[in-house]
């Protein structure tokens, strides 16, 4: 907790963490205002008792009683506010330190730490710290305030206090056993809600398949069985934390009741006096409290304890080493390795061998190879998340990194590209342009300001991935890693991507750009080629280069070129500089129109200058592949991500975070203030009555008024404050009412099912079929009509954004339509349950994710098949070999999200999970995007082989996959542009006839 402290005083000034330090003068203040209490209740009694010569000196007792409690209120609520703003300073400390710590995580730490668990860490630990801070004080100030009554009590009824102190004594050892069985529950509950929320987290991350698969039982199953674990544990502890409150309730009641009878009991001369009576029980109800809270300190410091140790191992987990890669070398090259390999762990086996490359300032290098072959490994080791074994590594400048699975935060499109860089128009509007977005921003509602929901749900794959981009082209970075952003969209927006961006005129063809990509159509437009093969470097050089070799990289080319169904290899139009420099002219000219004294070289010269939202140069602009150090972050969500964007951006928003704190802080001490101040009067009016009483009033009732009107105050505020913590739970009890009111899909299982076999010929017809994701949203399918004919291989295609995979959510009702039906062989979908529909279809999803847990599980989640036949559909994916390479075969650990596999190998496992399926519907969801082109045409002959007997529906961008279907359909802003045979709609020149020309395919 160094670290915790020196936090914590850089930030908010001198000050102590628990407080004690500069709080003990208020609480002992506190402390003896209540033992003056019992005094002047003494007072008054003798005040009623000797009224005719006392009469003056009563009103003076009860002006001082009132000042005396209205001193104690103030003191009381000064306490609590500091108390209550150190604990939130700590919390607030210990969260950034979390998050700064979450980033750079090495990739073994990693492993030890899910985004659940390090949720659980900034949410309960983090709680329970803060809620030890606020009663810390407590472990001295309740036995010192135990041991003053109990001295005070000494001197009123004698001897007899030690009744009530051996009662005392014989409760605190069962209470420190109870305490340390707490501590024992505790920390085996805490690993419970650990597992409880890394499943949760992944099931959310992970929705889509569990529903397209239909695994929510099983999973529910999983989550029902770690919640019956905790439940149990939680029991346990509550009985516990019950028998010890009641313990300690009843102490005082005991104390009293036996301290009284030995007092009578010791002499019969012993009289209990209202005087003495009164007294005792003020002194008696002092007691009271330190004895109830101390119980409740005792836990919460067991607690804290686990909490603590928790927090200190993952704030003491190994960092990645900085010095792996060197960022402050003055040379002439963007990034140089010489002789350097890379493990994702310090004692791992070398992923990355004898790395030994030079990338020269502003030049364009495409990284290439086979799936598997540590081509995202590579810029993982430009990056520095790798550890490196041995060897130099060099980069220069601030890096922007695109990953191959888009990230997109839950915010406007706008805040998405922005991600809190400053905003310069003209330069924000080219770069929109450069990205192909300004199409898609017509047809979304509100253009740039429309809200993308969590992880991008309601924009298209390609839309997220230019999206991504245009986020790393906006940041204006000294060096751009580019894993593969072309695979999610379609050919001819990647060569529009290619030619405005990424290409020798682009916008960024003056920064250093690495290319990892499995299109060799750009290769011949590139610096430099760096063929990778086993984590080796195999091959380098020009494109004419390597051509000339007849190596590995002429038998790349060749695969992507052989026979009728390849693209050609011939360039990509691009422009020449002089032309590119024209590119904005049009944006340029409306801005000058709108600011005359604006140019393209002021703009440029901001861009330059603006603020980057940067962790050690590294610009974020997605979830950091394999074990990155980054993911941590970036996986929790829109809440992690943005409170540490602020975090970075300005020291001045989080202590405006504090001021809001202290403002509600502040809020509900003053209402204590003005409630306490009731209860103060009152107590002065009851003190003032019984002077203006005087002998009409009896010392015993004189005794009993004063008590309560002393104990109004804490009972009022007790129950004004209840009121209003009951409120604020409300809240959530509305929250959760209001969530468990929205829609619903439909049932899982209805009372019509369908036969046994169903279906059986795959015959899938859409009649009229309109469909929207949200009422106040256009139509994202208009009037769908098509029929496929029984074991029919229909190919799917068109524009990113055309309503391809919102045809594939219809046909498995994630997406519910608003008109039309979906009938197969003779069904209509809508009329069954959903299980019974998605249990009976198989599909290869866009996004390959897979779940933390074995290889085995993740193939079979529901333990339906054999090892034999995941050995052999792992065959027929082209995995066999690498999975017997590894240590524990099937067994073998996935980590969370799959990030220890590369893309590719996610996608064939998801095409292995597929093959297990034995259904007559298969529905291809740009299956093999992330391969590269000699394992697609592998993958593209056994679902051939495989599946012949089925209905294949096929979405691709590459359409030489679609060549030798039977049918192509051919959407376009969801609507049917074409459906024939791919013969026809060549021959008769419309839409695909035209994406066939832009991509080169020849037949």
């Amino acid at each position: 907790m160094a670290a915790v402290r020196g936090k914590h005083s850089g930030f908010y000034g001198r000050q102590s963490p628990t407080g004690t330090r500069n709080r003990s003068p208020e609480e002992n203040v506190f402390f003896f205002s209540k033992l003056t209490y019992s005094w002047f209740s003494r007072a008054m009694i003798v005040v009623s008792e000797d009224h005719p010569t006392s009469y003056g000196s009563g009103y003076g007792f009860a002006i001082a009683l009132f000042f005396v409690v209205l001193s104690q209120t103030l003191l009381h609520q000064l306490y609590q506010r500091n108390n209550m703003l150190t604990a939130v300073k700590i919390k607030t400390a210990v969260v950034g330190l979390m998050y700064k710590k979450a980033l750079t995580l090495a990739n073994s730490s990693r492993r030890n730490y899910t985004t659940g668990e390090i949720v659980n860490l900034m949410s309960a630990d983090t709680q329970q710290l803060m809620e030890m801070a606020v009663n810390l004080n407590l472990l001295w100030s309740a036995p010192f305030q135990i041991i003053m009554a109990v001295v005070f009590l000494w001197k009123e009824l004698g001897p007899s206090v030690l009744a009530g102190v051996a009662l005392l004594l014989l409760v605190i050892p069962i209470n420190a056993l109870i305490a340390a069985k707490v501590k024992r529950l505790k920390k085996s509950q805490m690993k419970n809600s650990d597992q409880r929320v890394k499943l949760l987290s992944e099931m959310l991350h992970g929705i889509k398949i569990l529903k397209l698969y239909a695994w929510e039982p099983a999973y529910q199953r999983k989550v029902m069985s770690i919640r019956e674990r905790e439940v149990d544990v939680l029991k346990s502890s509550g009985y516990l934390t019950t028998y010890s409150m009641l313990t300690l309730t009843c102490i005082p009641f005991m104390v009293s009741l036996a301290t009284f009878g030995v007092f009578f009991h010791l002499d019969k001369d012993n009289v209990l006096t209202a005087t003495k009576v009164f007294t005792s029980i003020s002194l008696f109800n002092i007691l009271r409290l330190p004895l109830f809270d101390l119980p409740s300190v005792i836990s919460a410091v067991a607690q804290t304890k686990v909490s603590l140790s928790r927090l200190e191992d993952f704030l003491c987990a190994e960092d990645i080493n900085p010095e792996d890669v060197n960022t402050n070398y003055s040379g002439n090259n963007a990034v140089g390795f010489i002789g350097a390999s890379f493990s994702w762990e310090k004692n791992g086996m070398p992923i990355l061998k004898n790395l030994s490359v030079s990338i020269p300032e502003g030049s364009l290098v495409a990284v290439v190879g086979k799936v598997g072959s540590g081509k995202s490994s590579f810029l993982s080791a430009v990056l520095g998340e790798m550890e490196k074994l041995e060897g130099t590594a060099q980069r220069r400048g601030s890096v922007a990194y695109a990953s191959q699975q888009a990230w997109i935060q839950n915010g406007t499109l706008q805040e998405n590209i922005l991600f809190g860089a400053n905003l310069h128009r003209p330069y924000y509007e080219l770069v929109l342009e450069s990205c192909a977005l300004l199409p898609d921003l017509e047809q979304l509602p509100n253009g740039d300001q429309t809200e993308i929901g969590e992880r991008g749900v309601n924009i298209s794959g390609g839309q997220k991935q230019r999206v991504s981009l245009a986020r790393a082209v906006y940041s204006n970075a000294d060096l751009y890693l580019l894993d593969d952003p072309l695979s999610a969209v379609d050919v001819h927006v990647g060569k529009h991507l290619f030619e405005k961006i990424i290409g020798p005129s682009g916008l960024l063809k003056s920064k250093t750009r690495i290319l990892v990509t499995h299109n060799v159509t750009f290769l011949p437009h590139t610096d430099l080629i760096i063929v990778m093969e086993a984590g080796r470097i195999s091959q380098m050089g020009t494109y004419q280069e390597l051509v000339s070799k007849r190596a590995n990289f002429a038998d790349l080319i060749q695969v992507f070129s052989a026979e009728h169904t390849t693209e050609e290899t011939t360039p990509v139009e691009v422009r020449s500089p002089k032309e590119e420099g024209q590119m904005g002219r049009s944006l340029q000219e409306r801005e000058l129109l709108k600011r005359k004294d604006s140019s393209f070289d002021q703009w440029k010269l901001l861009t330059n200058n603006k603020e980057k939202v940067a962790t050690g140069g590294v610009f974020l602009f997605a979830a950091v592949p394999m074990w990155s150090p980054g993911d941590p972050c970036l996986l929790l969500g829109h809440c992690i991500i943005s409170c540490w964007t602020v975090y970075c951006i300005s020291l001045f928003s989080v202590l405006k975070l504090i001021q809001l704190v202290r403002s509600s802080i502040d809020s509900q001490r003053w209402l204590s203030v003005r409630l306490e101040f009731l209860g103060n009067l009152m107590v002065f009016f009851a003190a003032l009555f019984v002077v203006l009483a005087g002998n009409t009033m009896s010392s015993s009732t004189v005794g009993l008024s004063i008590s309560y009107a002393l104990n109004i105050i804490q009972s009022l505020n007790f129950w004004v404050r209840k009121a209003c913590e009951i409120e604020t739970n409300a809240v959530s009890i509305e929250r959760i009412c209001e969530y468990a009111k929205m829609d619903k899909e439909g049932p899982w299982i209805t009372s019509k099912r369908p036969p046994v076999g169903w279906p059986d010929r795959g015959i899938i017809e859409f009649v009229n079929y309109k469909a929207q994701y949200r009422k106040d949203l256009g139509l994202a399918l208009k009037d769908v009509s098509f029929q496929t004919q029984s074991k029919e291989k229909v190919g799917i295609v068109g524009r990113t954004g055309a309503g391809k995979s919102t045809l594939t959510n219809c046909l498995f009702r994630v997406l519910e339509g608003s008109e039309g039906k979906i009938i197969i062989d003779g069904i209509d979908i809508s009329t069954i349950g959903l299980h019974d529909l998605r249990g009976n279809l198989n599909i290869i999803p866009q996004d390959p994710i897979l779940f933390s847990g074995t290889l085995q599980s993740n193939l079979d989640p529901l333990g339906k098949h054999s090892d034999l036949e995941l050995w052999e559909v792992l065959e027929l994916c082209h995995l066999k070999d690498f999975v017997q390479s590894l240590p524990k075969k099937l067994l073998h650990e996935i980590s969370e999200g799959g990030e220890n596999l590369s893309v590719g190998q996610r996608q064939l496992v998801c095409l292995a999970r597929a093959l297990l399926r034995k259904t007559k519907i298969l529905v291809l969801d740009e299956a093999t995007a992330s391969v590269d082109m000699e394992t697609d045409n592998l993958v593209q002959s056994t679902i051939k082989r495989e599946f012949h007997n089925c209905t294949i529906l096929t979405i691709a961008h590459r359409l030489h996959t679609v060549m030798d279907l039977e049918r192509v359909l051919v959407l376009d802003t969801g609507r049917i542009l074409e459906y024939d045979t791919p013969h026809n709609l060549l021959q008769q020149k419309g839409a695909f006839s035209e994406m066939v020309a832009e991509a080169g395919i020849r037949r």
